[in-house]
């Protein structure tokens, strides 16, 4: 199990500037949909960031991603 410094140390190391800004959407709680208008990116965009996030810190799924994030502290 990651303690709290190797959830953000993975997060800084393994994932660009652009994942890390859906990442920290997911984890307030948007949807895809909602990402996409915050960031300016059509839905499939979004759904691809997510699928090379969950596959970048190895998560099985969403719920996963905004546990890793929470851990992380974003």
């Amino acid at each position: 199990m990651l303690d709290k410094q190797d959830a953000a140390t993975n997060i800084e190391q393994k994932l660009c500037e652009r994942e890390k800004e859906v990442l920290k959407c997911l984890s307030s709680g948007m949807n895809n949909q909602e990402i996409a208008t915050e960031l300016y990116l059509s839905t499939g965009t979004v759904k691809n960031y997510v699928s090379s996030i969950l596959s970048k810190l190895e998560v099985r799924d969403r719920v996963g991603l905004v546990l890793y994030a929470l851990k992380a502290g974003i």
